[in-house]
């Protein structure tokens, strides 16, 4: 398999997974989500839907990276920066915030908080990382390298993780999913169960089948 191929069965995954995965995380906060976690909900609706946008724009543009002369462009780039910023002011207030809630808001506080620190780790690692090193070794002449054409397809498997992170850090998200997983096992159990049952009666009246008077 080439690389070619290997791309577009590897962004086929990718999409799939995303779609899959972030389509349960909005049923999920939609119907399972208590008043605790309050307008949260909606930022977390708001990063799914994202997420699939993004997985299926890139599933479908195929983007590739074309590495010819050492432009900047200065407004996407100062534009990630400032939402940077605003993602380390944000976990700084929430830090920082001295408000009398009770243990139970706390503990969702907690959850949120680290659900969010990872959804800024991972695009860190997957998305502006990967970028930063491309661009700067193509700015410093650098001539271009092969495993660049894999920069688009690690950009986008973060919306794969970002929907497991939140339904990890957050308990509620989490006993839903096993919930739900524990449903569809047991139903699968008893289908089994079923057809075992339907197989030797069957089977019965195959070897003694009914005489006529």
């Amino acid at each position: 398999m080439g690389v070619v191929e290997f791309l577009k069965v590897a962004s086929t995954i990718v999409f799939v997974l995303a779609a899959a995965l972030n389509a349960v995380l909005i049923y999920i906060v939609s119907t399972k989500t208590r008043n605790k976690i309050g307008v949260y909900k909606y930022m977390i609706i708001c990063f799914a839907v994202c997420n699939i946008v993004y997985s299926a724009t890139e599933y479908t543009a195929k983007p590739e990276v074309v590495a010819q002369k050492t432009t900047v462009y200065w407004k996407p780039t100062m534009g990630l920066f400032a939402i940077v910023v605003m993602m380390l002011f944000t976990l700084v207030i929430m830090i920082l915030r001295k408000v009398a809630m009770s243990a139970k808001t706390i503990s969702i506080q907690h959850q949120l908080l680290r659900a969010l620190i990872t959804q800024a780790i991972i695009p860190f690692l997957m998305s502006y990382i990967p970028r930063f090193l491309m661009f700067f070794f193509v700015i410093m002449g650098y001539p271009p390298l092969r495993i660049y054409t894999f920069v688009p397809l690690v950009v986008a498997s973060y919306t794969v993780l970002d929907p497991i992170a939140t339904i990890y850090f957050i308990h509620e998200y989490r006993a839903a999913v096993m919930k739900i997983v524990g449903r569809l096992i047991l139903m699968r159990h008893r289908r089994n169960i079923s057809d075992a049952i339907t197989e030797p009666h069957n089977h019965t009246m195959d070897t003694h089948p009914t005489t006529g008077h």
